[in-house]
């Protein structure tokens, strides 16, 4: 779920995604000094809106005291709203415009997108093997890859691993070698048979002794879609 930069699909967390929705009302409020909805939040909620403070159960609105206590829940991912958001000051310290920046943007604009993925970065797991995706390959062969890579197949080592009660991990072709990714795509005796006949025809096919990575990874990856 995590960027692709980061081992994952691109997809992104849910819970990352609304977090960041509710914090661009803190943006708003700030923003948007002249405002209608602005001057009626002040009036209930004080000149601050009540963002970020205890609200009373008699005055709190349903949404609006969600979108209040949204940094108690950014707390948990390092993430402090009002260190995020800044004012664009003089050498005097004295305030240039009524515009809020943004600290996570390089324009300043607060966006949706920037918040969501500085949280992604702290909730969901990442690796160090960016994901490498191809266009001109189908969708469900490039997430195939992409599980072979992170050690994902319901291999029966993996299998085991997530607790699974299966009488052994070995291959059940072989019943040699443990079942695992390098095992299937790499050291299998069909594998290797079938890698010496595609050697006769492409030269660029890494050998046997080569790593799986280099096989399902950047270089040979990249040239067998341009075939």
């Amino acid at each position: 779920m995590n960027s692709k930069d980061l081992g994952g699909l691109g997809i992104g967390s849910l819970r990352a995604f609304n977090l960041a929705l509710l914090s661009k009302w803190w943006w708003r409020f700030r923003d948007n000094t002249n405002s209608i909805w602005k001057n009626v939040i002040t009036t209930i909620y004080g000149v601050h809106g009540g963002l970020g403070v205890s609200i009373s159960r008699s005055n709190r609105n349903i949404v609006w005291g969600r979108i209040s206590k949204v940094n108690i829940d950014l707390e948990q991912y390092n993430l402090d709203l009002n260190n995020l958001f800044y004012r664009n000051v003089d050498t005097g310290g004295t305030i240039i415009t009524n515009n809020w920046g943004w600290s996570l943007s390089g324009g300043g604009e607060y966006t949706v997108s920037t918040l969501r993925k500085e949280i992604d970065i702290q909730l969901l797991k990442s690796t160090n093997l960016p994901t490498i995706w191809s266009k001109v390959v189908p969708g469900k062969i490039n997430i195939f890859i992409w599980r072979v890579r992170l050690g994902r197949l319901s291999t029966r080592l993996n299998l085991a691993r997530r607790g699974v009660n299966i009488p052994n991990t070995f291959c059940d072709l072989c019943n040699a070698f443990e079942e695992n990714e390098v095992h299937i795509f790499k050291n299998y005796s069909k594998t290797l048979e079938i890698q010496g006949h595609i050697q006769t025809w492409w030269n660029d096919f890494p050998a046997s002794t080569d790593s799986l990575e280099y096989l399902l990874g950047g270089k040979l990856y990249c040239k067998s879609v341009c075939l």
